[in-house]
């Protein structure tokens, strides 16, 4: 009985040894604990960035999925407790950004990992995009069928586990100098009325790629307006009239402009002040939400 007791003590260690003793216990081999007197534990709990902002979980089960007074189909839920840099971490917090409620099985645990449902974490049905940082995700059992249960407090919980991972920069790779050698339209350096002011997306290329593409939803190629229709916003701000309307304000993921936009008709450019504009561009992600981190902008000179 020494090896069995420090199985049982100590499941985090022998967790696989003690699914295995329990699994010849229910009198079949068969990688299936039916005993209903072991609930289902969490042993391990790991996070791997994907180096696009966004995070696979997966986690190590053992135990019945329908044990003792837990009788029921039990759930595996998580949501991301602490993000960008953030250190506090509440028992009972409402989630910073959501979570997904998984079955694991409706009699007994059969297989021993789990995987979150998607090649990365969701938020809402979409793939869950982070900001760079430090990520906390906690993860719990529970037999009850109500939504977010996953924020219950912890001894309302059959398990729960915590993991961390850094979430890397991922940057895209635009620059302020790209963004201005796209722009056409300046006669000797300056805007000035005599041509439409143009942006070429063909020049707008990425060395990185677009966030969210580890999610298995958007294209795993680099970054590209042009190429691969990734979307993009496009804002202008001028140093005496602010705001400035333009033309074409960006696209969404999917876009059928791959080449050069009109941002200005040359009668618009004629008729603003002299001044210096502030042109920015900004990526979009796969949920067609802004990376406004890896925003790049450019300064011109209307005359």
């Amino acid at each position: 009985m020494g090896k069995k007791k420090r199985y049982i003590l100590n499941t985090k260690k022998f967790g696989k040894k003690y699914f295995k003793v329990l699994d010849k216990m229910d009198g079949t081999v068969d990688n299936q604990i039916s005993s209903k007197l072991v609930d289902t534990s969490i042993r391990k709990l790991t996070l791997t960035d994907f180096g696009d902002r966004t995070v696979k979980l997966t986690a190590q089960l053992f135990g019945s999925a329908s044990a003792g007074s837990h009788e029921g189909t039990h759930k595996m839920g998580y949501f991301f407790h602490v993000s960008g840099g953030v250190n506090a971490i509440s028992n009972n917090a409402s989630p910073e950004y959501g979570g997904e409620l998984i079955v694991i099985s409706a009699s007994g645990s059969k297989g021993y990992t789990f995987a979150s449902a998607g090649p990365a974490l969701v938020k809402g049905g979409k793939p869950a995009i982070f900001p760079a940082g430090r990520l906390t995700v906690k993860s719990t059992i529970s037999n009850q069928n109500a939504p977010g249960f996953w924020s219950v407090e912890d001894k309302n919980l059959l398990a729960h586990a915590f993991a961390s991972v850094n979430v890397s920069s991922a940057p895209i790779g635009l620059s302020s100098t790209q963004l201005g050698s796209a722009l056409s339209g300046a006669v000797g350096g300056n805007f000035d009325g005599t041509l439409d002011m143009s942006l070429d997306l063909a020049q707008m290329n990425g060395t990185g790629v677009q966030h969210g593409s580890g999610s298995s939803v958007g294209s795993s190629a680099v970054y590209s307006p042009s190429g691969s229709a990734h979307g993009y916003a496009i804002s202008a701000s001028g140093s005496l009239t602010g705001s400035i309307s333009l033309a074409h304000t960006g696209a969404s993921n999917g876009h059928a402009n791959k080449g050069l936009v009109v941002l200005l008709a040359s009668g618009s450019v004629a008729a603003l002040d002299a001044q210096s504009v502030t042109l920015t561009y900004v990526p979009l992600d796969v949920n067609g939400d802004q990376s406004a981190d890896q925003a790049v902008s450019h300064v011109l000179t209307v005359t």
